[in-house]
């Protein structure tokens, strides 16, 4: 009654419309009463109507999953690839997958620095730099005449000097 006196609450209209609080007795844990919305609202980590119950996702328990709360427990709704009471513990299934995935990468990976750096589709015999093969020249004297234009004595030249 001091409470109520406090606040300027009057007593025939607690008397009825508090229906959380006549149920309750007094909110539990520190919680206050609210008038407009005629319910307990609780501190961090309690809940009910009375704040008498212990939230227990407010420590959010479940790793990966979502927390529902339940009378002095709670349940995990996990993520894909989890399971387990708090969602903590990996699916079988889950880590192959995950590996071969991992893997696939990696693989990539290398392919594409090994074509990055040249040696894909490299065939270093092709590439290989080879001494260029020559004619063999039967008379050098000759190529050289005929690469200047010689054409040779003509024969009235020729005829002179043999006389």
């Amino acid at each position: 009654m001091d409470c109520l006196q406090g606040c300027g609450i009057p007593l025939s209209w607690w008397k009825t419309n508090a229906t959380e609080e006549r149920a309750c007795g007094k909110c539990k844990h520190h919680g206050v009463f609210n008038t407009t919305l005629n319910r307990c609202i609780c501190k961090s980590g309690y809940g009910g109507k009375c704040c008498n119950d212990i939230d227990n996702c407010a420590d959010e328990p479940c790793e990966y999953g979502v927390c529902a709360d339940k009378v002095n427990d709670f349940s995990c709704d996990c993520m894909a690839f989890f399971k387990g009471k708090m969602c903590n513990k990996m699916e079988a299934w889950a880590i192959a997958l995950l590996s071969l995935a991992a893997l696939a990468v990696l693989l990539t990976c290398c392919c594409c620095f090994w074509c990055i750096m040249g040696t894909c589709d490299r065939d270093d015999e092709k590439r290989k730099v080879r001494p260029l093969k020559e004619k063999p020249r039967q008379n050098p004297k000759k190529d050289l005449l005929v690469t200047i234009g010689y054409k040779g004595p003509s024969s009235s030249t020729h005829n002179k000097r043999t006389m």
